[in-house]
């Protein structure tokens, strides 16, 4: 009976020393849990309105409120969030419950829910995994798909030109407001950025027929296609040669935009600013080529 007794103490000395062991293994004390919870991961998809074409969902931005930090998809729509030290945090490291914000400037903002601790991210809690992952992906609808044609679409720098725009917006069933200068058919069309086709920055100009910002409805039972223009001079030699496009300035008005997330981007919020171009938006500009005449003197 000894002999039994003995070996059921060494039996449970052996059962406590394990649990002793896995309980001060916490998963979020650990430092190797705490390196992992620095980033995470997740993937964006779009859904368009009717009769447009599908576009790749990169660059949507994604943004972490009161971090005030962000990146964007690649072009398979997937991201990686990584969090920068605690100590660069406000509080020396967030607690609690965040909105990690999907944007992109014509699709409705999404945003999903984070938990953070001293910092880090809590995995297995709101719309992560256990891995850090969105559990799904992030389904952004479009609100409005914007179109921009410029006639011509050649022409010379040695005389004056006048450029026409033509700006065409495609909504779904739900209303939209849309924030841009100018009023009736110059709507949406009245201020525009011109740049080389292969930079938003290399050769810009800004050009505006009106300095007001109104807001005007579209969408919905007011119909689904709208059309503005607006033709703008252009003096000899205004740009050099080389292919060019034309976006027009418009926001697309959402009260759950934070304007803290506008800012991050570097960009003045409802301002027509070339900061404005760091906005990401998918749209198709409008294109066209300044040439260099021939020398035909000689």
């Amino acid at each position: 009976m000894k002999h039994y007794f003995s070996y059921l103490s060494i039996l449970c000395a052996i059962f406590l020393a394990i649990i002793g062991q896995h309980c001060t293994n916490n998963p979020i004390s650990d430092d190797k849990s705490i390196a992992s919870r620095k980033t995470i991961t997740g993937e964006v998809k779009f859904n368009t309105v009717p009769d447009q074409e599908e576009s790749s969902p990169s660059g949507v931005y994604i943004w972490l409120e009161k971090l005030n930090q962000g990146t964007f998809t690649n072009a398979d729509g997937k991201f990686s969030f990584t969090l920068p030290a605690p100590e660069n945090q406000p509080d020396g490291g967030l607690t609690g419950a965040f909105h990690l914000y999907v944007y992109m400037g014509n699709f409705k903002i999404a945003n999903a829910n984070v938990f953070l601790h001293d910092g880090k991210f809590l995995f297995s809690q709101g719309d992560l995994d256990e891995f850090g992952k969105l559990q799904n992906p992030i389904i952004l609808e479009q609100l409005v798909a914007i179109h921009t044609r410029v006639e011509p679409t050649n022409f010379s720098t040695n005389k004056d030109n006048r450029l026409d725009v033509f700006v065409t917006l495609h909504t779904g069933d739900e209303f939209v407001g849309i924030s841009a200068t100018g009023a009736g058919e110059r709507f949406i069309s009245s201020s525009i950025f011109i740049s080389k086709q292969d930079s938003n920055r290399q050769r810009l100009k800004t050009l505006s027929n009106s300095a007001n910002l109104t807001t005007q409805v579209i969408g919905g039972t007011i119909g689904r296609t709208h059309h503005f223009h607006s033709s703008f001079e252009l003096p000899a030699n205004f740009l050099g040669e080389g292919n060019y496009k034309v976006i027009p300035y418009l926001w697309v008005v959402q009260d759950s935009l934070p304007t803290e997330l506008i800012e991050s981007l570097a960009a003045p919020y409802l301002k027509f600013d070339e900061g404005y171009l760091n906005i990401p938006y998918k749209r198709e500009p409008g294109n066209f080529t300044i040439t260099v005449p021939k020398d035909t003197s000689s």
